[in-house]
């Protein structure tokens, strides 16, 4: 700026002198102003000195218009507010002033800054004593982010600084993490985080805080009766378990079965047994738990009594002679008991046993009768008693039969089967089948089979029973006879044309009947199968008709016979032409077709060169005939199996006169060939002529595939 002798502006005063005119600029409240986002900000101009009835001032930014700010004025203020202020609005602003020819302006740089109020502190989880936790200082939407510093404490222990060159740079929110391993003694202390931030020479702050729930425990399970415990029998026991934890334990007590530990009935902390016996005695376990964490203690309880209870048994308690016997004893008792086995009668005072266990090896009658036992402790004794029978039999189970029978078809069997037993044994009589053995009914031990016949063949049991012992005996009878109930089966018994058919005769016999398979009328004396069995490949027409079977054994024969159908496409297609095909104008003509077929047959008559279709029937006239009438006309015969056509021409020849109709003295008749599409496969036709007896000469007719 030029100078005309006039001072220079000291802070925010510019004093401007230009041909003899000095004013004055003045911004306010500073040139680098700071402001929370949100905050109302208002910055203003003031001219003083300015000679000129009429001063100009405006703000601008970077020479633009201001984006969101409103401009007012006072006097000689000048004035730009925001009402509520965000980062957009961050920039240079400029005031502007022109007084008469001379111009200047001024720079306020506006910062915008965003720190929440409060932060929010949590733990990642639960804390544990001993067990490492992360704390979460969340410090949403603060910036400028680089200008950002968190401290962590404990009460007033600074445990961390953690400084920008740590944070998500450029991100407007954080997630500052402090990892802390607590002790028990910092359960209750005050945990803190507290956020920095840099606003030009000023500092703000804010802060989060929680206080510590350290858990722990449970420690230190305590129980008030020693880890082994003896009761007497009757008296009442009560347990009192506890523990130190945070938060409180839940205690539960369980007992130590064969099958694990299962709950036991408890008031809260406390277990309580009352008038106790021996099943009470076992491991009882105290277990105190808090969420994740659990510890237990076990105690060890016995009850004391005299032998109770006190069973013999017996087993088998009906033994068959031979047999092993197992004779045991148990009681309740602690401390635990002697046993004394006793047999009433015997001449031994006692059998040889201390645990109370004893075995009769093959058992005889003289072991049967009254057994007992005496269990015997410092506290007392207790007896039992247990009998001991012993069966004999079923033996020697006898058949008055052969084990392997035959018998001829239409006769009656009678098999008696017999044992030895005591008790009499009973006797039942069955049959296997493939589902398994099936009863047969029987008159007591006597099976009776009458009129036998084939399914009567098989595998019989005779089973003896008395009580837990049973015998059983086995039986094959095989009936046997001439052929008998034989059947032929054709699949498919109607068959198309190059279908394989399946030819299968059965019959019922013993011994095993051979198979003869026949076509009647055929000049092959058999089919080649000797078990019933033959496949005819790509069956044809001449493979229709009856065939039978004849099953032989040495006792005799019989025979079945089945009907094959066979469906072939149409064949011999025939087409006649009456009166003939050379003819003169004026007759009827009348067209007729036959064909071979073995399943219904569709006709369709059109006539070459023109689409339109004469006749669905397998005949039709064309009455009055002219020479436009000339020409081929063609027949498509087809079934469900395949299709021919064949084509005959038609000559029309002068106007009617009273010689008839015909030019020749030749009728026309016409076996058209050619080829038939039957099932994808082609089959040939025959080809006839007709001799034309006006030009001397033959033309054939032709059948074609359409």
């Amino acid at each position: 700026m030029p100078s005309t002798g006039c001072g220079l502006a000291v802070s925010l005063l510019l004093s401007l002198c230009t041909a003899g005119a000095t004013f004055e600029l003045e911004v306010r409240p500073g040139r680098e102003v700071w402001a929370r986002e949100g905050q109302q900000v208002t910055l203003s101009c003031r001219i003083s000195g300015c000679l000129e009835p009429s001063p100009r001032l405006f703000w601008s930014k970077s020479g633009d218009s201001v984006v969101g700010g409103k401009q007012t004025s006072d006097e000689s203020n000048y004035h730009l507010t925001f009402d509520a202020v965000t980062l957009k609005n961050q920039n240079g602003y400029y005031c502007k002033a022109a007084c008469g020819d001379v111009y200047e302006e001024r720079r306020i740089s506006l910062y915008i800054y965003y720190l929440p109020r409060t932060l929010r502190l949590e733990p990642s989880g639960p804390v544990w004593a001993g067990e490492q936790v992360s704390l979460i200082c969340h410090v949403d939407m603060v910036y400028p982010i680089e200008d950002l510093k968190v401290e962590y404490f404990k009460g007033t222990e600074l445990l961390e600084t953690i400084s920008s060159d740590r944070l998500s740079l450029p991100e407007s929110s954080q997630s500052i993490n402090h990892q802390l391993t607590p002790a028990m003694e910092d359960h209750g202390k005050n945990l803190s985080c507290v956020a920095y931030l840099k606003i030009g020479k000023e500092v703000e702050s804010a802060q989060g805080s929680f206080i510590l729930d350290v858990h722990y425990g449970p420690l230190n399970i305590t129980l008030n009766r020693a880890a082994i415990s003896t009761a007497t029998k009757g008296q009442d026991i009560t347990v009192t378990c506890s523990t130190q934890s945070n938060p409180p334990a839940n205690i539960s007590w369980s007992k130590l079965w064969p099958e694990g530990w299962l709950p036991v009935s408890a008031q809260e902390a406390t277990l309580k047994l009352y008038d106790v016996g021996f099943s009470d005695s076992g491991t009882y376990r105290c277990e105190a738990s808090n969420g994740p964490r659990k510890e237990t203690k076990e105690l060890q309880i016995q009850i004391e009594g005299a032998p109770s209870g006190t069973r013999l048994s017996i087993t088998p308690s009906v033994a068959k002679q031979g047999e092993n016997v197992t004779i045991a004893c148990t009681t309740s008792s602690y401390p635990l008991a002697q046993f004394v086995l006793r047999q009433s009668g015997s001449s031994l005072p006692k059998l040889p046993s201390s645990d109370g266990t004893f075995t009769i090896t093959s058992v005889q009658s003289a072991n049967a009768g009254q057994y007992e036992c005496e269990a015997t402790n410092s506290l007392g004794k207790d007896t039992a008693s247990e009998k001991l029978s012993v069966q004999d039999g079923p033996l020697n189970i006898t058949l008055n039969r052969a084990a392997i029978s035959t018998a001829t078809k239409g006769q009656d069997i009678t098999v008696t089967c017999s044992t030895q037993s005591n008790p009499p044994a009973n006797i039942s009589w069955s049959k296997l089948w493939p589902e398994g053995w099936l009863p047969v009914s029987a008159q007591e031990a006597t099976l009776k089979l009458y009129d036998v016949g084939f399914s009567d063949s098989g595998t019989y049991r005779c089973e003896a029973s008395n009580g837990p012992r049973k015998e059983t005996k086995e039986l094959q009878i095989q009936i046997e006879g001439a052929p008998s109930g034989t059947r032929l089966s054709i699949t498919p018994s109607v068959a198309k044309q190059g279908e394989n058919v399946t030819i299968a005769c059965t019959t019922s016999s013993y011994p095993l009947a051979q198979f003869v398979l026949r076509q009647s009328g055929s000049s092959l004396p058999k089919l080649p199968s000797s078990d019933g069995t033959f496949t005819i490949t790509s069956v044809q027409s001449a493979n229709a008709g009856q065939y039978e079977c004849e099953a032989t054994n040495s006792l005799g024969k019989d025979t079945a016979s089945e009907k094959l159908s066979v469906q072939v496409p149409p064949q011999n297609l025939l087409v006649v032409v009456s009166p003939s095909s050379t003819f003169r104008e004026g007759y009827n003509l009348t067209f007729n077709c036959t064909a071979d077929s073995s399943s219904p047959t569709h006709y369709t008559w059109t006539k070459l060169g023109n689409e339109s279709m004469l006749s669905l029937s397998n005949s039709f006239t064309l009455w009055n005939a002219r020479a436009y009438h000339a020409g081929v006309y063609q027949v498509e015969v087809r079934n469900e199996l395949g299709s021919m056509t064949g084509t005959v021409e038609i000559i029309i020849k002068g106007e009617r006169t009273d010689e008839g109709p015909e030019l020749g003295s030749l009728g026309t008749y016409l076996m058209v060939g050619g080829m038939a599409l039957a099932g994808g496969g082609l089959v040939t036709g025959l080809w006839w002529f007709r001799k034309k007896m006006l030009a001397d000469s033959f033309s054939p007719v032709s059948g074609q595939i359409p």
